[in-house]
């Protein structure tokens, strides 16, 4: 590993470059001589005579410390044995499954999970029948393997232990009484460290008679990537008199580093051996538990062909020989010793830090997993309630329609109940939901956006903490209350502009119409990104908008649309709920072409010549597919991409083939990044 400039380091910038010589058992190069295509066909699963290693981490890959560490060492083992490597870092949790959807999706032989806070995402993935070619590999202890995927995890509990023994000796030669952990969201990982780390020192204290007395300061900061917030936690505990930091962070981490390396204090290598490297002086101990360690020869294993899924291939201890566990930079005394002895315990079992936890390996991340993928029949009554809230006419033959006829399907598949309730004011979202969630109701699923307000307080309500809860959204942001499907507006509308063009290029026209009900944010990103689309293809288009203020209000709505139409505009995009077929039809009636929202609706006898997609019942009915299958995931965002999700786009109900093929065009770009529309929209 080497350093570019130590002087950043002060100013909390990581400028460190991790630098590894390829490891492992097996090389490609000596597989590859057998032949092209020789790889086996449970290692090569797309045939293409390669190997495709992608590889998710959730934080940033330059954070010089656990996400740097394995993507690093992989891209570097991967380089030298000609593989093909995917890297994607800084995911966001509660967005994973998109990520993972699209490298399934890809020329992906092996997808890695580079930690457990993706499983939300990674789980459903490895599970879909579609994608059960690929082979799927889980850096973490928990939640468990499965018939699906393997995991294989470092021991952090061993390695926090000696951590915390390790802090304790340190203090001991200092004299001094604290040392401190600056931490991100409490999760339950990151509480088992914590808990590790006191346990080590304890037995310092209690076994060696080392820094009795000494207290350890904890701090969680919420964010592994918030710079500001650690170092804000961390100059907090210098002022109280912390000696040794330990930042158990990901991108935030080299900000923490120059906020110690400023007052004098110690710092603690995150994940991996930091000791004698140049500009990192200020590092006077490290906990190694990275899987830079064993990742390669796990690979390996893999490429021979002797990878098995479903398997929880290691746990790797203080006792394996790969480094983890906690070294002193320059040990003194009777240092080095005391942590050889501590070692060999762990290794051995005399030491068991589960037992001393009270709990067995993972044990806290099991609970949260098994809240998260939770029974359908949470409630324990013996049967299977779900709950439908909706602002609109759920009998609207569109957006609000499409919610209850989604559900509908898996719940009569699974022989669940349903309960609607429709025409909810927002003004009143909060009553009629908790009236809704006390029916006995095990997920409660909200159809729209409007009601998000009654959503955000019962919700948190502890009255109903036992309830499974969901929104349909279109500018999500995640909450750990509710589940939400999401989609982009931009991306839906953009094509949208683009089969409106089509439809004005027959004739000559330049002007389309667009019709919404209440000025609300989606429905100004909805026609900004239809204009936007339109003149992507007619520069000198123009989009005239009307909001009626009333997605349910067909008498403004025919109102709206006959004026739209005494303009002589003539292709009118109805965003409407129960209002959409009564304009739609008097927009057909004059001579015009109307477009319908959420739902396909190029059936004989429409009124619609083309329909905009993005139908909330398939997304509801996806989730809920889920839920019957265990794989739902409470507090996540399922995303739909245009490009990607056949059930979002645009359908123009009569295209040429000419008119087709420029649909086609634009949403293969989006789908595949080339053509960012929120970028254009709004850059």
């Amino acid at each position: 590993m080497q350093h570019k400039d130590s002087s950043d380091i002060a100013a909390g910038k990581n400028n460190v470059v991790f630098t590894y010589a390829p490891g492992g058992s097996a090389t490609a190069g000596a597989i590859a001589d057998e032949g092209e295509g020789s790889f086996p066909p449970n290692v090569d699963v797309n045939g293409d005579g390669k190997i495709t290693i992608a590889h998710v981490v959730h934080g940033d890959s330059n954070d010089g410390g656990y996400y740097q560490g394995q993507t690093d060492a992989m891209a570097a083992h991967a380089e030298a044995n000609g593989w093909d490597y995917i890297k994607v870092d800084k995911v966001p949790p509660g967005q994973s499954l998109e990520t993972y959807t699209n490298l399934a999706r890809g020329e992906a032989d092996l997808i890695i999970a580079g930690g457990a806070e993706g499983t939300e995402g990674f789980i459903p993935i490895a599970g879909d029948p579609a994608f059960s070619h690929i082979n799927y590999l889980l850096i973490a202890g928990f939640p468990p393997s499965t018939e699906f995927f393997s995991t294989a995890v470092a021991s952090e509990n061993h390695a926090h232990f000696m951590g915390g023994v390790a802090m304790s000796l340190l203090l001991e030669r200092s004299g001094g009484k604290v040392a401190c952990i600056t931490g991100g969201p409490e999760l339950p990982f990151v509480l088992n460290m914590k808990g590790s780390m006191l346990a080590g020192m304890a037995h310092a204290q209690e076994n060696y008679g080392k820094a009795v007395g000494a207290e350890m300061l904890i701090t969680f900061t919420g964010d592994f990537e918030d710079a500001a917030l650690a170092v804000e936690a961390s100059s907090a505990q210098f002022n109280q008199g912390c000696e040794i930091i330990y930042p158990y962070l990901g991108g935030a981490m080299p900000a923490v580093w120059g906020a110690a390396a400023e007052q004098g204090v110690g710092v603690v290598g995150t994940s991996m051996d930091l000791c004698g490297i140049p500009g990192l002086e200020f590092t006077t101990m490290s906990i190694s538990y990275n899987p830079m360690y064993y990742l390669a020869d796990l690979i390996d294993t893999f490429v021979a062909g002797d990878f098995v899924e479903g398997q929880q291939i290691a746990v790797y201890g203080a006792g394996d020989g790969l480094g983890i566990g906690a070294n002193i930079c320059e040990p003194v005394g009777d240092e080095q010793q005391i942590l050889d002895e501590v070692r060999a315990e762990l290794a051995s079992g005399t030491i068991n830090v589960n037992e001393l936890l009270g709990n067995d390996l993972g044990a806290a991340l099991e609970a949260e997993v098994s809240a998260a993928v939770a029974d359908p029949d949470v409630n324990g009554d013996g049967k299977v309630v779900i709950g439908i809230a909706s602002p609109g006419d759920t009998n609207d033959g569109g957006f609000y329609q499409s919610f209850v006829d989604g559900a509908r399907t898996v719940v009569d598949e699974q022989g669940w109940e349903l309960i609607v309730s429709d025409f909810i004011n927002p003004s009143d979202s909060t009553m009629a939901l908790a009236d809704l969630a006390r029916q006995g109701v095990d997920f409660l699923a909200v159809g729209a956006t409007e009601l998000q307000d009654g959503l955000d307080e019962v919700s948190s309500d502890p009255e109903f903490e036992d309830i499974l809860f969901y929104l349909n959204s279109s500018l999500a942001v995640e909450n750990p209350n509710y589940s939400q499907s999401s989609d982009s507006y931009y991306e839906i509308h953009w094509a949208a502009g683009v089969m409106a063009a089509q439809v004005l290029n027959r004739t000559g026209d330049k002007t389309a119409g667009y019709i919404g009900g209440p000025e609300l944010a989606f429905s100004v990103v909805a026609h900004q990104a239809m204009e936007a689309g339109l003149q992507s293809v007619i520069s000198d288009a123009e989009l005239v908008v009307v909001h009626t203020g009333d997605f349910n209000d067909a008498a403004v709505a025919i109102e709206a649309a006959q004026g739209l139409l005494a303009q002589d505009i003539n292709v009118i995009y109805a965003f409407l709920g129960g209002a959409m077929f009564p304009s739609g039809g008097a927009i057909a009636g004059a001579g015009g072409v109307a477009f319908s929202a959420s739902s396909y609706t190029c059936f004989p006898g429409s009124p619609f010549g083309g329909s905009v997609l993005f139908p909330p019942g398939a997304y509801l009915a996806s989730n809920l597919e889920d839920l019957a299958d265990g794989n739902y995931v409470d507090g996540s965002i399922r995303r739909f991409k245009v490009g990607i999700d056949d059930a979002v786009g645009v359908a123009l109900c009569d295209a040429s083939e000419e008119e087709q093929a420029a649909i086609d065009s634009v949403v293969e770009a989006i789908g595949s990044g080339e053509l960012v529309p929120e970028d254009l929209v709004n850059g």
